[in-house]
């Protein structure tokens, strides 16, 4: 089931990434972009998709990944310490679904 973590995990960079990216441009350069499809666009034109919008994505899917796996563990001690049986195919899709779930 800890595949499904980080096909979550993955799934939430790769989709999140390029509004993170504008959103971090916004903030460093107030003054430099009209709106945030100003931005994207923009960097979309003179850095391109890899080395602009995708910047920075393998550390955060780095990241990502490791908390997904962190969590399904942590879910999985809890339903066996509250129902004492493996329950991984009714719970295993927590942390993949909702990366800011917490315990």
């Amino acid at each position: 089931m800890i595949y499904l973590c980080v096909s979550g995990g993955t799934a939430s960079v790769y989709v999140g990434q390029p509004l993170d990216t504008v959103k971090v441009k916004m903030q460093t350069f107030p003054t430099m972009y009209r709106n945030a499809y100003h931005c994207f666009k923009t960097t979309l034109v003179q850095e391109g998709v890899r080395r602009g919008l995708y910047a920075g994505t393998v550390p955060s899917l780095a990241a990502q990944v490791c908390t997904n796996t962190r969590e399904h563990v942590q879910i999985q001690d809890f339903i066996q310490s509250e129902w004492g049986t493996d329950r991984r195919f009714e719970f295993g899709w927590g942390p993949g679904i909702d990366p800011n779930f917490q315990m």
